[in-house]
């Protein structure tokens, strides 16, 4: 969040939602409570019973801000309050007449906070309905090209899509709802950190469902997603922007493992276009996360192969691993040698 600058001397409401945002901005823990003084003084200070709808706004942003402080680490860590808060918030926003697009984007920020709040309480149900509720009011407003909003519902999608991954029986559409959320993500993806981020994750999503019915057959709509994914993270590569790298690592990962499983002769050659600037553009060749992933999977492999080769009766196969742990074994100097497993 961009430092506010903090008002003076606040006196209005607005003033004092200002002063909040400009402490919440901080990292140390007494600037947060301090935040949270800023929004509780905002809501004493609010005269929601004016005809216009900018008391009942600033009224209904405190309660939301006073949510999201008290979801964060620190003394005053309260997410049962926090829930308070964001109901709070929803019956003064249902309360403004005119629904404009900045006011749906507010209440679906809400709903998708309300579900963080839900999610940490492991009140999973409670969680995904909100999640489901911010998709929901936002369907308008992403239909219509609105930037804002959908960032918002690719966050609900990211959140939803874990949840669902994490249950018995996932949504059947799941992976529909992981591309056409992408698929919106796109014409911003190239200029927005958050935007690429989320694309990354929901590919990151998409991957693991695929994942658990991976077979050489569908090996293929696998990899499609995963080269869009890192073609994506590559673009982001010169910027060395955090999340982008972390959700690209993840992703890399994936396809490191589902190479391996599925068809490992492909493996290094996978590596290689990623890290070997011999081989190609190798994106990822400065950064050592990359190279560790790489190195594991590397040692795995060959160890699996090699327990394969010494238990498996057929000559056939015996000299077909052979060869891709022979292939396997060929010099690997594009490695950083500090990040080569042992």
């Amino acid at each position: 969040m961009p430092i506010t600058p903090r008002p003076s001397s606040p006196r209005t409401a607005r003033e004092w939602i200002e002063c909040g945002h400009h402490f919440a901005a901080s990292t140390r823990i007494e600037d947060l409570s301090r935040a949270l003084l800023c929004y509780d003084r905002a809501r004493t200070v609010c005269d929601p019973s004016e005809s216009n709808p900018a008391p009942l706004r600033d009224l209904g942003l405190a309660w939301m801000n006073r949510g999201n402080i008290l979801q964060q680490p620190g003394p005053h860590y309260d997410c049962v309050a926090a829930l308070n808060a964001y109901d709070q918030a929803l019956v003064v926003f249902f309360a403004i007449p005119d629904a404009t697009p900045d006011l749906i984007n507010t209440i679906a920020t809400v709903y998708l906070n309300r579900g963080r709040a839900h999610q940490r309480l492991l009140s999973i149900a409670e969680a995904s309905k909100d999640y489901r509720k911010a998709r929901e009011t936002l369907r308008p407003l992403v239909a219509s090209g609105d930037f804002a909003a959908i960032r918002n519902f690719a966050g609900a999608t990211v959140n939803f899509g874990q949840i669902q991954l994490d249950s018995a029986a996932p949504d059947a559409e799941l992976t529909d709802t992981f591309l056409s959320t992408r698929a919106a993500l796109t014409p911003f993806t190239d200029s927005d950190a958050v935007a690429a981020t989320l694309a990354l994750e929901l590919s990151r999503l998409e991957l693991v469902l695929r994942e658990r019915t991976l077979t050489r057959d569908s090996l293929g709509d696998f990899t499609d997603t995963l080269e869009v994914a890192l073609a994506l993270a590559a673009s982001w590569a010169p910027r060395s922007h955090p999340t982008a790298l972390d959700a690209a690592t993840q992703l890399f990962r994936l396809g490191a493992t589902a190479y391996a499983e599925c068809q490992p002769q492909f493996l290094l050659e996978f590596l290689r276009e990623a890290l070997d600037p011999a081989s190609g553009t190798a994106p990822f060749a400065s950064f050592p996360t990359f190279h560790t992933v790489a190195a594991d999977a590397l040692d795995s492999l060959r160890l699996e192969l090699n327990r394969t080769r010494v238990f498996d009766a057929e000559i056939e196969t015996s000299h077909r691993l052979a060869a891709i742990i022979q292939d396997l074994n060929q010099p690997t100097a594009w490695l950083k040698p500090r990040l080569i497993s042992s």
